[in-house]
Order: structure tokens, then sequence, then C-alpha cells
């Protein structure tokens, strides 16, 4: 026959406590973390803007991801501006002026 173990028995640690090391906080990182898509706005909206090269080895991303991501700024009503500067297209975000 067997014995049942309470609850309790069952879930008490396995380990003495005086062998358990405490589990000490991780500081949270001092700066917020900033979404490769965000990145990117910032960087089109940025004096000059950035070229291609410029924005993959930024995020990481292959070159294909970088361009959909430029197309889903496009579909949110911002309107990207491509010019060859030195051989090397820059995109850039338009921002319109105001008149008044």
């Amino acid at each position: 026959m067997t014995i049942r173990k309470s609850v309790a028995e069952r879930d008490a640690p396995k380990t003495p406590a005086a062998l358990v090391t405490p589990v000490t906080p991780v500081a949270p990182d001092p700066l917020p973390r900033v979404s490769k898509p965000s990145l990117i706005r910032a960087r089109l909206e940025a004096n000059g803007g950035a070229s291609l090269a410029e924005l993959v080895e930024a995020t990481g991303w292959q070159p294909h991801s970088i361009r959909a991501a430029m197309t889903g700024l496009r579909k949110q009503g911002l309107t990207i501006e491509k010019t060859l500067v030195d051989g090397v297209t820059r995109f850039a975000i338009v921002v319109p002026e105001v008149i008044g």
C-alpha cells in the first residue's frame, strides 16, 4: 500500500533553504526599447534621410524587409522621397509645409 503525500509535502522544496542562493533582481534597462519600424522612421525623418544600406545595418533586416517597412509608412500617409546622392539612393520622409 502506498501512502499519498499531502499537497504541502509534495510541493515543498527539495533542497534545504540554506543551499538555495537568493535571486538578485535584474535592473531594468536604462533606455527604453526602440522598435525597428520606429528606428526606420526616425532615420528617414533625420536630415538627409538614410540609404538602404544604412537601414539594413541599423536594423539587421534584409533589404526587402526594409522596403516593406517603408511601404507600411507610405500606407500610413507619409511621403517618402527618393534621391540619388553620389551614386547612392537615399530615402527621406517629406514633411509637408504648413501654409498660413
